[in-house]
């Protein structure tokens, strides 16, 4: 009895040590100007290693802040260009 208790508290600490603890932030935090070297950071490291971090929150999150970063410039641009 002892061993199985044993047992399961030795899976369960592995488990929660398993666990980031890193903060997951969402696509408006990433796209906030003042979190600009965060999402640009992250997307680096996710770029770098993506089999390892390519489906976390932080990378998907960022990388859509990015491509909706980038989806508004260009709109901007070419509004900008079209008042001309």
């Amino acid at each position: 009895m002892k061993k199985i208790a044993l047992m399961i508290v030795a899976t369960a600490f592995l488990t929660a040590c398993g666990k980031s603890a890193e903060e997951v932030h969402t696509v408006d935090w990433f796209k906030q100007a003042e979190n600009k070297a965060v999402l640009e950071d992250t997307v680096k490291a996710c770029k770098n290693d993506p089999g390892t971090l390519g489906k976390t929150p932080n990378c998907i999150n960022a990388k859509e802040a990015q491509r909706q970063i980038f989806r508004e410039e260009m709109s901007k641009a070419v509004w900008d260009t079209y008042k001309k």
